[in-house]
């Protein structure tokens, strides 16, 4: 038996090492010809390993198909499927790379077998990626079972990488993760004092150090990057298992590590670069590539568009960005900007830069409180805006085209239209900033749309800071009757907390603030919906915080709960008004981002504390 497998091994040397080389050797250059030969190495090993467990004569040919195949991916587990493709009749080379002769067989191999493949998953047509269904067929076909358990899985030819060549950095994801305890690998290899990495060969050899992990992919497999020290040329990436020094390595697939692309010194415009319109007086994001130049500080230049300075902005820090308010004395659509650092580059093409009032006499009419804020922040219009009047045309006053209020950034809306959440006190409309906004400068402006097509008219700057905030107030329904001394548990204080973000938010503690009068009452505790949270207080000083830190509260997205304070009201209370609590603050963070959030101060509600006269009344 040993001298028939030394024969069958010699004859699938000669098929498949030496003659595929002879034949092709002229026309491939040097580096595909050693990418060849590492992935007819890899094959091999696999081919010994089938024959180590052949009994009885030669078995017929068989694969296990566990991973989904599509174009660009290489390795044995492609050269499998090509292979079985070949055998289903389905013109195809085994070269080891899902290409578009590739994808062809695929799709031909579905279309033959459709009624398996294709109508049980809505398809009348094939796809050309070997999924789930595909690889059902395939493995009732050629898969290996438990009397012919030639090719164990998984192994190296059931793994395949994507990309197949980069430069150094580049990561590579693997189909699945290679598993050494399993098929013919010895028990051994599963022991705790055991380690796998994956590594890259040259010449059969390990070069370098172990690949760094960086966790994995969408689809489970793991991902590792090509690390800086690594020279160009081809690379067998292996799984390598160890003991000690002792280590065996296990092929997957060539990757070629490609020359890296040094892009040049020098300093490139980003915006505005050609095209842009600014609006005078409105804040407008310069923003540059410093692309390696040393220059700590950068001169900004608005010039003309011969590239000629006009006015300029010094001792900018080199960061890339740079917020700049647009001066009212220029306009006009002949503009270019020039970032000077130890290089200088100029604007690709001119842009625009136009009056405040275009378009329209009503332009200023509206002013907003606050002028910043978080996301979730509620801002309060003052003032009145028509797109009817001045210099727009009529068609805006159509019953077809509709306002909103928007976020600005060069001229560009951001995140959509502005959610109207109501009336202020005084009657002001009120719209909130959306939590998807990020932190940064905007301008608030009105938007008239027909249909896609929009005109904007920026009325005042915005900034959304970092952070999220939860909105607290006094609540309202606070019962305005008194209390008269000597009360146990009499509510003195109420609040209301809203959470404008689109998560859910775990309130941890809050802060009570002692009002004036807090030393005329005794025993403090917060209630939520009829439920004690966190600790109580016997005595809160006048004027002092008392933190109260309770069991996670949460307050769902969009939502707001009323937080009551109670306290027993002294014998010795005086007749008069009263002002016993304060909200000073609160610890909080999102439920699913983990972020922290924080709370505004809100001051507490008077009331009037009376002694009990005849008849119990006050």
């Amino acid at each position: 038996m040993k001298n028939i497998n030394s024969k069958v091994l010699a004859a699938l040397v000669l098929a498949v090492f030496v003659l595929p080389v002879a034949v092709s050797a002229q026309s491939m250059t040097t580096a595909q010809l050693q990418a060849e030969i590492q992935q007819l190495e890899a094959q091999l090993q696999v081919l010994q390993q089938q024959l180590a467990l052949t009994q009885g004569g030669s078995a017929a040919w068989c694969y296990t198909f566990n991973t989904n195949l599509s174009i660009g991916m290489t390795g044995l587990g492609v050269t499998a499927l090509q292979t079985a493709l070949q055998k289903d009749g389905e013109s195809v080379m085994a070269n080891g790379t899902f290409d578009d002769q590739t994808a062809a067989a695929v799709t031909g191999f579905q279309q033959k077998y459709a009624s398996v493949v294709l109508t049980p998953n809505g398809l009348s047509n094939g796809t050309g990626y070997a999924g789930k269904a595909t690889r059902a067929k395939l493995n009732s076909l050629f898969g290996c079972n438990g009397n012919n358990p030639i090719v164990p899985t998984p192994t190296s030819s059931s793994i395949s990488i994507y990309p197949s060549a980069g430069p150094v950095g580049t990561v590579i994801t693997l189909s699945s993760p290679f598993n050494v305890c399993g098929g013919t690998t010895a028990v051994v290899d599963c022991s705790p004092n055991r380690f796998n990495e994956y590594v890259f060969l040259q010449n059969g050899s390990v070069v370098g150090q172990g690949l760094p992990g960086i966790g994995n992919s969408a689809s489970g497999g793991p991902e590792v990057q090509v690390p800086s020290s690594f020279a160009p040329g081809v690379y067998t990436l292996a799984a390598q298992n160890c003991l000690g020094k002792s280590c065996t390595t296990y092929p997957l697939a060539p990757f070629t590590i490609t020359a890296a692309t040094t892009p040049s010194a020098g300093i490139s415009v980003i915006s505005p670069n050609g095209g842009e319109t600014l609006t005078q007086g409105q804040p407008f994001t310069i923003k540059w590539n410093p692309n390696g130049d040393p220059a700590s500080y950068v001169g900004l230049n608005l010039a003309n568009q011969s590239g000629v300075p006009i006015l300029g902005i010094g001792n900018v820090p080199n960061t890339g960005s740079y917020v700049w308010n647009v001066p009212s004395t220029y306009s006009g659509n002949n503009f270019t900007m020039m970032v000077a650092g130890n290089s200088i580059a100029t604007s690709a093409a001119t842009f625009s830069i136009i009056p405040l009032t275009s378009g329209s006499t009503s332009n200023n009419a509206l002013s907003i409180s606050p002028t910043s804020g978080p996301a979730g922040t509620t801002i309060a219009l003052t003032g009145s805006f028509s797109v009817c009047s001045g210099g727009v045309n009529p068609l805006d006053c159509s019953p077809n085209r509709f306002n909103q209020y928007v976020l600005l950034q060069n001229g560009v809306a951001v995140g959509g239209g502005l959610s109207s959440v109501g009336y202020a006190a005084d009657g002001r409309s009120e719209v909130q900033i959306p939590a998807s906004i990020a932190p940064g400068v905007y301008q608030f402006a009105v938007q008239n749309c027909l249909g896609i097509s929009c005109t904007n008219y920026p009325q005042a700057t915005f900034t959304v800071t970092g952070g999220t905030t939860l909105s607290v107030s006094a609540n309202s329904a606070f019962p305005s009757g008194g209390v008269v001394t000597g009360s146990a548990s009499v509510k003195i204080g109420s609040y209301v907390l809203s959470n404008p973000s689109s998560e859910a938010v775990i309130v941890q503690s809050v802060t009570i603030q002692g009002g004036p009068s807090a030393s005329l009452f005794q025993n403090f505790k917060v209630m939520v919906n009829g439920v004690q949270f966190g600790n109580g207080y016997s005595v809160i000083a006048n004027n002092t915080g008392a933190g109260i830190s309770g069991s996670s509260l949460v307050i769902l997205p969009k939502s707001s709960i009323a937080m009551d304070v109670y306290a027993d009201v002294l014998t010795s209370d005086q007749p008069g008004s009263t002002n016993a609590t304060g909200f000073m603050g609160c610890v909080a963070a999102g439920q699913s981002s983990n972020s922290a959030y924080s709370c505004n101060q809100a001051g507490g509600q008077t009331m009037a504390v009376a002694t009990l006269v005849s008849g119990g009344h006050l």
